[in-house]
């Protein structure tokens, strides 16, 4: 999809290829969802993901261009090799962000689930995020009261995946749109 955006947009409309990184943050947001959905909340393989679909669709985005306009399809200078890296990372942290998202939304849905006990809610935290929040609540001594560390820890829980959410999503909007600053 990322190709077929950059042949549209960059060869055949001839656009500002502003519409182009706009496009490569939108485009892997949905399938890092899905990988999310498919592996749980584990960040790694929805990372590896990115970063390979970024590399596969630079590194053909490239040889488009290469071969339509007659150039060298490999890098020449240390800045071309620096805006194809700032790219394809931009490419990666898209898909994270998918993933993060996603995570954000499974969160959201649980609070509103009010039917849900604070016993079946704990044992639902799961990965990095929970055990984060489980950590910063013991460490701040939040703990102590066994009544609501259930909620305090959720709570951090929360702030910590929109902390996350947020990162990730400023990365991969400012690697995509450096070159245009």
């Amino acid at each position: 999809m990322l190709l077929a955006g950059h042949y549209l947009i960059v060869m055949k409309f001839d656009l500002n290829p502003l519409y182009l990184r706009g496009a490569s943050i939108l485009i892997p947001l949905p399938f890092g969802a899905s990988l999310y959905h498919r592996t749980g909340p584990k960040f790694l393989p929805a990372l590896v993901m990115g970063v390979l679909g970024g590399l596969v669709a630079v590194s053909g985005m490239l040889a488009v261009v290469g071969l339509i306009d007659d150039v060298p399809i490999v890098p020449a200078t240390v800045l071309e090799w620096r805006e194809t890296a700032e790219y394809s990372l931009s490419i990666a942290l898209a898909f994270l962000l998918g993933a993060l998202l996603c995570q954000g939304w499974k969160l959201l849905r649980r609070t509103v689930d009010a039917h849900i006990d604070q016993e079946v809610a704990q044992a639902m935290a799961m990965g990095l995020v929970s055990d984060m929040a489980k950590y910063i609540a013991i460490r701040a001594g939040l703990s102590d009261g066994h009544s609501n560390i259930g909620l305090r820890i959720q709570s951090i829980e929360k702030l910590l995946s929109m902390a996350m959410t947020s990162a990730t999503a400023a990365g991969s909007i400012y690697a995509g749109v450096k070159a245009f600053l």
